[in-house]
């Protein structure tokens, strides 16, 4: 008779996708990741290309409003060749962009360029998992597609800007600081004062 009960042998449940990543070191320092996206078939199901940037409030840079100074994920290119894989492809690269200390910001230029005719563009994904952009008649037109207000004949989707910003973050990029609006006013009023003083 066994002491123990033999061990029972479960298969483990490999995932349905595999993200490889291969990172590549740039001549100014900075590094350019390369991702390939596998499905259990071995075929390829997607692809990402990303770098990090510094975004600054007077580079005058399409992305992101705000005063404030930080890093974000930049997507240099991405594409889905499987069916609704996007939203799991963009969520990978908020991860990514924690890891790295971006704190889960990401941008890239939305464009249709790979689109087929006939076929939803791309800025719907991203506006579906919750990207933003500057271009707010072009963003509204995408939200009223979302919201079945016009149809795919009427949806112009020119290329624009995008960007992510987790929630709990959308404040602290977006409000100006105190200290900022005071010295903004003293500023103004040493020009009156000095205005004043020449005359």
């Amino acid at each position: 008779m066994l002491k123990f009960p033999p061990i029972k042998n479960t298969p483990l449940k490999l995932p349905e996708e595999f993200f490889y990543k291969k990172t590549y070191k740039l001549p100014n320092g900075s590094c350019y990741n390369e991702y390939k996206i596998w499905d259990k078939q071995g075929k390829i199901i997607g692809e990402i290309q990303t770098g990090i940037e510094t975004i600054s409030p007077f580079s005058k840079s399409p992305f992101f409003p705000g005063f404030k100074k930080f890093q974000s994920v930049y997507i240099y290119y991405i594409e889905s060749h499987k069916h609704n894989f996007a939203q799991k492809m963009l969520n990978f690269i908020k991860i990514e962009s924690q890891k790295s200390g971006c704190e889960g910001r990401f941008h890239l230029y939305a464009n249709d360029c790979y689109t087929q005719e006939g076929k939803v563009p791309p800025h719907v994904a991203y506006r579906k998992f919750g990207m933003e952009s500057l271009y707010e008649l072009e963003i509204k037109q995408v939200d009223d597609f979302i919201a079945e207000k016009i149809t795919l004949e009427d949806l112009e989707t020119p290329e624009i800007s995008m960007y992510y910003i987790p929630k709990e973050l959308k404040n602290i990029n977006i409000i100006q600081p105190e200290k900022d609006k005071k010295i903004a006013n003293k500023t103004f009023f040493q020009k009156i004062i000095e205005f004043l003083h020449k005359k």
